[in-house]
């Protein structure tokens, strides 16, 4: 019946019950609203224990029409036989207020449970019943070895979890089992048994157990109100069989007598009604396992190392019943020469437990040799294994086979920690492993699978990945103090490298530069200080990277045009490439290995990058639709120019292929929504001015052949308005976009598709000649900037023309000029550019 929407802001209830505040914990008033969501908010206390207030933040609002429920709840912790009883005594206690001009509003005097006087509401009544008291098993203390004749061993722990008041325990009786598949003892060996509380505190005992298996405790034990864990601990006879199981039960509701609410004195039933089991512990004597592990394993080891672990011992204490301690431990030690080795110490980690005068320096070879612990000896916990590592310094020069084992004819003296008792142990005899003496360490040097594979690289750049060098250490680690390197070129490949091409050639391990040099003068090997640590692990590898400083190319620059480079490791002199051992300290040489075949990189005044751009559609239609696309970014470092292209173009049926494309070729734009065109060619953007006729596509040569299958080669060459040979130029840092384009026709296939690829090179090339002009002397170049004689050239076509194998990219790094001449110096094939495949990218297909 509201006029407009109402907010709940507070509400205040009057506790008139006779339970006190402490009787009641985490009181909450619940607001939920009648189909909206329930949120609880705690409510606080006066300082007398009878008003408990709760306000609404934020407060809740209700539309007109809607409504919703407050209700009360409190976890009841004490208050046996007691009363709850929470009214409102006046309406104000609810604090509720109009949202549209913010007065408060008194909330009606009518409906159930509702008066007009004081209290305004009458709240049910809720009597707190009498104590209550249920027993189980706590986890505090889990199952476990325990030892013989010591005392304050645990039996177990239980958890009393007492409710509404108090409870008073006048007798526990708790029962004991002996077992575990040995013969059994009786409860008559378990003795000085106490249980303690949270605090540590003794409640009940010390008893002894009877012969009738049972632990009887007449102490008054009050529980108070709440969960409460208490352990029993006492102590075990050395008439119980070690291993045996121990396991303490009882039974509540029978076992637990006198059971009272310390309020109310009413009688309490404990519960449960069956028996609860404590823990079970098992019976273990002091026992120590000695025997050898098989790490370290045999191995070579360099004369002079200091500290080398020999031998690890392993003292078992896993099924102990009690920490033990040694005093000494004797081994067995078998060699060439006692003496050779000296300051034999057993370490637990970084400790030392034999110093100063406990110190070993063997004198003689033998199967009894004492080492004397310091102090009182060394202590190994129960339930541990602790493993000790015999470290012995290896005089210089000293060669042979040493073992360190264990011998067990010479047994340790092994006593309990606390029971004194004496321990008996279980030894594993062992000669231990074989060490080997060398004088020095080896190592050896190989091309790592992670060496850069064969690229085209630009002139001028710096720290140029090129070799990646895996150095291997045997036998001791390995500190490298010097690396030969060599500057190499295959004929194979074409233009070599010269030092000039290089400015420095840095060593890095990971990012961190650890060396550099320089070729000297007409030297092609260096040999490079390592001015950083750079330590290669015992029987382990580290790689070294080898980068380069290339110099720049052009006009009055050292650097050669086409330079083939490859930075090698070389096998002479020897004395380029030394270590020392970080063991012995001694100078180590070069030990195996054979020249480095690095893949290298071949170096211009610029590249192009090839990058394959998706078809705009990918549906075959009639027209003249593009049947590839591809874009070429030049280096920064320069102007590229490109001067032919090799196509192949598949189809999916046995159609006439001229019928269905013909007049094939490509046009070069300046945007990558191919729509502007560049210059320098023809006005429409095409590279040929006459595109390639399929029905008798003409090669270099001019013999013309047909399109007879998926690989003819599809030549296009770039031509200027004129029709005179050029190339596209892409400037430096700047992109090219080119599309592939033909005539087509609908087939009459009901499936029908077209697929076209850019060939690649498998080689580098040099000595290219332009295509066949009549005079085949007239287009070679008359000086060398890329090659020893390059020029642009056609594949022989038996008519004895100037000829080897075809290539299909041409591109040129305007090296040295930026003419356009077809004689120019410094044509190239594509091989080795980022984004070109030595055969063929990836086909681009269009589907009817």
């Amino acid at each position: 019946g509201s006029q407009e929407k109402v907010f709940v802001d507070s509400i205040r209830w009057n506790q008139v019950g006779s339970v006190g505040a402490s009787d009641l914990a985490n009181v909450i008033t619940t607001l939920e609203p009648v189909g909206g969501t329930k949120k609880e908010y705690p409510a606080g206390v006066s300082a007398d224990g009878k008003y408990y207030t709760t306000r609404f933040d934020p407060p809740l609002l209700l539309d007109k029409g809607s409504s919703a429920e407050i209700y009360l709840k409190a976890d009841i912790v004490g208050g046996s036989d007691r009363t709850i009883k929470f009214n409102i005594y006046r309406t104000s206690d609810l604090a509720v207020r109009g949202e549209t001009y913010g007065y408060g509003i008194t909330p009606p005097t009518s409906g159930t449970g509702f008066t007009t006087t004081n209290p305004w509401y009458f709240a049910s009544q809720v009597t707190v019943g009498k104590g209550s008291l249920n027993v189980e098993n706590s986890t505090s203390v889990p199952a476990q070895n325990v030892a013989l004749n010591l005392n304050n061993q645990p039996l177990g722990a239980f958890t009393a979890d007492v409710r509404g008041e108090e409870v008073s325990v006048a007798q526990m009786v708790f029962n004991i089992s002996v077992g575990g598949g040995v013969a059994a003892g009786t409860a008559v060996d378990v003795t000085q048994v106490s249980i303690y509380d949270s605090n540590g505190k003794i409640v009940a005992g010390p008893v002894d157990g009877a012969s009738t298996y049972k632990l009887t405790f007449t102490d008054t034990v009050t529980f108070p109100v709440g969960k409460n864990v208490y352990t029993m601990r006492g102590k075990y006879g050395t008439d119980i069989p070690n291993n045996a199981a121990i396991q303490a039960s009882t039974t509540p509701s029978t076992d637990w007598t006198t059971v009272r609410g310390v309020t109310t004195g009413e009688t309490v039933a404990p519960t449960p009604t069956s028996a609860v089991s404590l823990s079970t512990m098992t019976v273990k004597a002091a026992a120590l396992a000695i025997s050898v592990s098989s790490d370290p394993p045999a191995q070579t080891v360099v004369s002079g190392a200091q500290k080398f672990t020999f031998a690890k011992y392993l003292l078992d204490g896993g099924a102990s019943g009690e920490d033990v301690r040694l005093p000494s431990i004797p081994l067995d030690y078998s060699g060439t020469s006692a003496t050779n080795l000296t300051t034999c110490q057993l370490f637990d980690g970084a400790t030392a437990l034999n110093s100063g005068s406990n110190i070993l320096n063997p004198s003689s070879l033998s199967s009894t040799t004492l080492i004397t612990f310091d102090g009182v000896g060394f202590t190994v916990p129960k339930g541990t294994v602790k493993t000790l590592d015999l470290k012995c310094n290896i005089a210089s020069g000293a060669t042979g086979v040493y073992q360190w084992g264990y011998d067990t004819t010479a047994s340790p003296t092994i006593t309990g920690l606390v029971s004194g008792q004496a321990v008996t142990p279980t030894e594993n005899d062992s000669a231990g492993q074989r060490m080997t003496l060398t004088a020095s360490g080896t190592f050896t040097v190989a091309l790592d699978s992670s060496s850069p594979s064969y690229t085209v690289t630009a002139a001028g750049r710096t720290a140029v990945a090129m070799s990646v060098f895996r150095i291997t250490a045997t036998n001791e680690a390995l500190r490298l103090t010097d690396f030969g390197i060599q500057l190499s070129g295959p004929s194979s490949q074409g233009a070599s490298s010269s030092p000039q091409d290089i400015t420095k050639v840095t060593l890095w391990d990971g990012a961190t530069n650890v060396g550099e040099t320089v070729f000297v003068g007409l030297n092609y090997t260096a040999s490079t200080t390592i001015t950083k640590d750079f330590i290669v692990p015992k029987d382990g590898s580290k790689l070294l990277t080898a980068k380069i400083d290339l110099a720049a190319q052009g006009p009055s620059q050292a650097g050669i045009p086409g330079a083939f480079i490859a930075v090698d490791w070389p096998t002479a002199p020897i004395s380029a490439t030394v270590g020392y051992g970080v063991a012995s300290g001694q100078r180590v040489e070069v030990t195996s290995g054979s020249t480095t075949a690095t893949a290298g990189v071949r170096v211009v005044r610029s590249y192009p990058t090839v990058e394959l751009v998706p078809l705009a559609s990918t549906k075959f239609v009639a027209g003249r639709p593009d049947l590839f696309r591809f874009k070429i970014t030049a280096a920064p470092e320069g102007d590229v120019g490109i001067a032919k292209f090799t196509f192949r173009i598949a189809t999916s049926s046995a159609t006439t292929r001229r019928e269905m494309i013909d007049n094939v070729n490509v046009y070069v734009f300046t945007d990558s929504t191919f729509s502007t065109v560049a210059t320098g060619l023809q006005s429409d953007g095409a590279m040929l001015q006459t595109s390639v006729d399929l029905s008798g596509v003409a090669d270099t040569t001019g013999v013309s052949t047909s399109w007879n299958s998926a690989t003819t080669d599809i030549e296009i060459w770039a031509a200027d308005s004129a029709n005179a040979s050029t190339t596209v130029v892409v400037p430096a840092g700047g992109v090219r976009y080119f599309a592939l384009r033909a005539d087509t026709l609908l087939p009459s296939d009901a499936s029908f598709s077209a697929s076209s690829q850019l060939q690649g090179d498998a080689t580098f090339a040099s000595n290219l000649r332009t295509p066949y002009q009549g005079n085949p002397a007239s287009t070679i170049a008359t000086s060398t900037f890329m090659a020893t004689t390059t020029y642009l050239r056609e594949p022989d076509n038996g008519a004895g023309r100037n000829g080897a194998a075809s290539y299909d990219f041409v591109w040129r790094p305007f090296s040295t000029t930026t003419t356009q001449s077809n004689v120019a110096n410094d044509f190239a094939t594509g091989y080795g550019l980022p984004g070109l495949p030595t055969t063929n990218t990836n086909t681009q297909i269009l589907t009817q």
